[in-house]
């Protein structure tokens, strides 16, 4: 009789809840409605932040996403991407200033949507955030296992609009201060990840 083949189980392990991202710029936002399918994948509500590599608080987070990839074993790196040339010919269709070739972003992502929300002053709002706008997310960080295969990935819950490139909408230039700009994740976990 042949032995049974151990197989490895499908499963998440949570290395944040509720954590917010540093502000960034979006690209390829599907908050409202999900983006359309592609090669087999499910329907998804997402959205990437391009971020300043010179910001002290994107460093802090980027430092927490190369903790939580160290700590999972991931042999995937499925959490910080660099802008490549489409995407630098995709913000120059849409006229998006100052977006560079190899600039670090994150896609946040989800499966149930839609997203909520909120604006600079942190009330709920109906606004959708744009390609170009500023904005930044709330969202679990989890580690994933899929097969031989593992990652840290994002999951998107929740959007703050901070500033737009559209004309007649509420910004931060009107709110200084308003918005916190240093990057607040969960505390206790972010600790102990960034104690290994």
């Amino acid at each position: 009789m042949a032995k049974r083949r151990k197989t490895t189980t499908n499963k998440t392990v949570t290395y944040g809840k509720n954590m917010v991202s540093p502000q960034g710029v979006a690209m390829y936002s599907y908050l409202a409605e999900p983006a359309e399918a592609r090669d087999g994948m499910k329907e998804k509500f997402k959205v990437s932040l391009l971020f300043d590599a010179d910001d002290p608080a994107f460093k802090k987070f980027e430092k927490i996403l190369i903790a939580a990839n160290e700590k999972h074993g991931s042999t995937e790196d499925s959490t910080l991407k660099e802008v490549d040339e489409d995407m630098v010919e995709y913000a120059t269709e849409k006229n998006i200033q100052g977006i560079t070739l190899g600039q670090p972003y994150v896609a946040f992502t989800t499966g149930k949507g839609p997203i909520p929300v909120v604006d600079a002053t942190g009330e709920g709002t109906d606004e959708d955030i744009w390609a170009g706008d500023t904005a930044r997310v709330q969202f679990n960080m989890c580690g994933w296992y899929f097969g031989k295969k593992s990652g840290v990935s994002c999951w998107l819950s929740g959007a703050q609009l901070i500033k737009t490139t559209r004309e007649g909408l509420l910004t931060t230039s009107a709110l200084d201060g308003v918005v916190e700009e240093e990057f607040d994740g969960d505390s206790a976990t972010l600790d102990e990840l960034l104690a290994d």
